[in-house]
């Protein structure tokens, strides 16, 4: 549960902030950590307290660029849990300062201001170790386990025409704007100026789609972004499994590009800016992309840093599989722009520290990911293929995947066929055997 203040004006935002974790391991957890993203640069996160609530022994925090370890004065047993309270203020950057100002989902410019990844939060396990990664420019970095949110935010000295946008339950309350999201990596909120909504509805109406975009955006791109959106939630849930909440948000950002989270997608403004009525454009690629990504990195989370093609590979070549059933001229279209012109090289299943510049990363992880998709969806056949990524979403729903994850819900047989291809695209073409 967060309690938060945004004094509009100052672009500060003040905190209180009660985390619940619950030991689910086998043993006894001496010390408990938070990954901390805003913490990667300096001046924009500032810890006050940390308090475990019903302890009465001797705790020690300590914040250390995005780690924030938290000594325990008891042991938590296997099947306890504990509370600790937070109190931090953040003072929000403005987008295109420092050297993640290119990552403005936590930032603001003249007429936006984005909350993401801006609290602590617990961080994941694997193998009996904490994982925060270290956060750099190129790609992302998160790996979060899924959890219930319950935020509200008051908001001091907002302009009129600003609108508070998020995901999930959405009320209007003594405490402010407050939402809840359950079962989610995190929680966003976006504050726009003169917002515009358009809405649709998905999957045989049981989802609404709210599409918010500035007034200046022509009419035309809102309408082919929110056309993709709808079309690609309804074609996705078919093919990878279910969608989990009755809203899906689509935000025209003023940061480039795009960014996910859970419930709540951004879409570049550049590319509502250069869309000219012709759906063989970025626009419509970036909007299916994104919404690719509730299952492939809200659906099942993957660590960003080490496994970044399990979420990025899957959504780049899920644009190719949205336009086959969408807009089939377009596909051939689609590999000579978006795939072949690049000419990528590089493995696959390269970590995101490898990379000098992110136009390296994208082709080697997204581009050479999407060719090494293909391939295998041709060696094993396209119903296989799909069926195998289902299973996989399914077993791995709500957890953090690792590429043998993946690899485990193939049948032996069709792993066995794909070899050659693994041996191709992948630098450990031998992972864990499934």
């Amino acid at each position: 549960m967060i309690r938060a203040e945004l004094d509009y004006a100052l672009k500060r935002l003040g905190a209180h902030q009660h985390v619940t974790f619950r030991n689910t391991e086998e043993t006894s957890l001496d010390q408990l950590v938070l990954y901390v993203l805003p913490n990667r640069e300096p001046g924009v996160f500032h810890l006050e307290d940390v308090v475990i609530a019903e302890e009465t022994g001797t705790s020690e925090a300590i914040l250390e660029g995005a780690r924030l370890t938290v000594s325990l004065p008891t042991p938590l047993q296997p099947g306890c849990q504990v509370t600790l309270s937070l109190d931090y203020t953040v003072d929000i950057p403005r987008m295109g300062a420092g050297p993640f100002g290119r990552q403005g989902y936590l930032g603001y410019s003249d007429r936006q201001l984005n909350l993401a990844l801006w609290f602590p939060a617990v961080a994941a396990r694997a193998e009996g170790q904490w994982i925060t990664p270290v956060p750099i420019t190129v790609g992302e970095q998160t790996v979060l386990p899924a959890a219930d949110f319950d935020l509200c935010l008051a908001v001091e000295n907002l302009p009129p025409a600003m609108t508070v946008v998020g995901p999930g339950t959405a009320s209007r309350e003594s405490c402010g704007w407050r939402y809840q999201l359950a079962n989610a990596r995190e929680i966003t909120l976006s504050l726009g100026d003169n917002y515009r909504q358009t809405v649709a509805p998905a999957l045989d109406g049981t989802v609404m789609v709210e599409l918010y975009t500035f007034e200046s955006t022509p009419a035309e791109a809102a309408e082919q972004a929110l056309h993709t959106a709808v079309a690609a939630l309804n074609l996705f849930a078919d093919l990878y499994g279910s969608y989990p909440y009755d809203r899906l948000i689509i935000l025209e950002s003023d940061f480039p590009d795009g960014m996910e989270f859970s419930g709540l997608v951004y879409v570049g403004g550049e590319w509502f800016r250069s869309y000219r009525g012709d759906p063989a454009s970025y626009l419509t690629l970036i909007t299916a992309h994104e919404v690719a990504h509730q299952w492939w990195y809200h659906r099942v989370g993957n660590d960003q840093s080490r496994h970044p093609w399990l979420d990025e590979a899957l959504s780049t070549y899920s644009e190719y599989v949205f336009l086959q059933e969408s807009y089939p001229p377009l596909v051939d279209w689609w590999w000579d722009f978006r795939v072949n012109s690049f000419h990528p090289t590089g493995f696959v299943d390269s970590t995101v520290y490898e990379f000098n510049t992110v136009r390296d990363y994208i082709n080697a992880v997204y581009l050479r990911g999407a060719q090494f998709l293909h391939a295998l969806r041709q060696e094993i056949g396209t119903e296989a293929f799909f069926a195998w990524l289902q299973t996989y979403a399914t077993n791995m729903s709500g957890q953090i995947a690792a590429p043998a994850d993946l690899w485990a819900a193939l049948e032996p047989k069709l792993f066995d066929r794909t070899e050659e291809i693994r041996q191709t695209f992948l630098r450990q073409a031998q992972p864990d055997a499934p």
